[in-house]
C-alpha cells in the first residue's frame, strides 16, 4: 500500500467520534423517553377525564336522590303542619267557647235554671 491511500486519524478524533456517537444514541434514548412520558401523560389524562366524568355522574345521581328526599320530607312536614293546624284551630275554638261561657255564666245559669 502506498502512503497516499492511508487515512490517519488522531486519537482525539477517534475519541470524539465515539463520544459523539454515544451522545447521538443517548439523544435517541432521551427522545424515546420523552415519547414514553408523553404517551403516559396522554393515558393519564384520559383516565383522569374518565374518573372526573364518573364522579360528575355520581354527583348528578346524588343530587337527584337528594332532591327526591327533600321533596318527600317537605311533603311529610306539610302534612304534619296541617294536622297541627287542625288541632290548634280546635283548641282556639275551645278557648273561645270557655271564655264566652265564663262571660255569659249568669245568663246561661238563668236560662237553664228557668
Amino acid at each position: 500500500m502506498s502512503d497516499e491511500k492511508k487515512i490517519e486519524f488522531s486519537q482525539s478524533d477517534v475519541l470524539n467520534a465515539l463520544l459523539h456517537q454515544r451522545n447521538h444514541e443517548q439523544h435517541f434514548a432521551t427522545q424515546e423517553s420523552v415519547d414514553n412520558v408523553k404517551e403516559h401523560l396522554a393515558r393519564f389524562e384520559q383516565q383522569t377525564e374518565k374518573r372526573f366524568d364518573d364522579v360528575d355522574k355520581r354527583f348528578d345521581e346524588l343530587k337527584t336522590e337528594l332532591k327526591a328526599e327533600v321533596k318527600e320530607s317537605e311533603k311529610r312536614t306539610n302534612e304534619n303542619f296541617k294536622a297541627l293546624e287542625k288541632k290548634f284551630e280546635r283548641l282556639n275554638w275551645f278557648l273561645v267557647a270557655g271564655v264566652l261561657a265564663i262571660i255569659f255564666q249568669t245568663q246561661i245559669q238563668t236560662l237553664f235554671a228557668g
